[in-house]
């Protein structure tokens, strides 16, 4: 496994979301209750940036393409037209940057 650096903690506000691509994989960064959790960025519908054009409530991102809804903190579909689940990261902090290991 190694550590990849997605972003700096400050560049994700409280209740959003942002996309970040690295190494060819784009994830979505979102931070709720000053909790960062990180998803495979595109909707498994059709594709749609979820970090772009998604949106957040709660522990809850809605894709802005078709309205799929995905629980940040699991990856499950919580609502069509989608039914699998988005892939989760484990989030960490070090040094004031979001990192995850793959």
């Amino acid at each position: 496994m190694s550590r990849i650096v997605l972003c700096a903690v400050d560049a994700v506000s409280e209740g959003e979301a942002i996309a970040v691509g690295v190494g060819g994989h784009r994830y979505a960064v979102a931070k709720v209750d000053g909790q960062l959790h990180v998803i495979d960025d595109r909707c498994p519908h059709a594709g749609g940036s979820l970090g772009d054009e998604g949106s957040v409530d709660g522990h809850t991102i809605e894709c802005g393409w078709h309205e799929a809804r995905f629980d940040l903190r699991s990856g499950v579909a919580l609502s069509g037209p989608c039914k699998s689940p988005v892939h989760v990261h484990a989030a960490t902090v070090i040094d004031g940057q979001v990192c995850i290991e793959r």
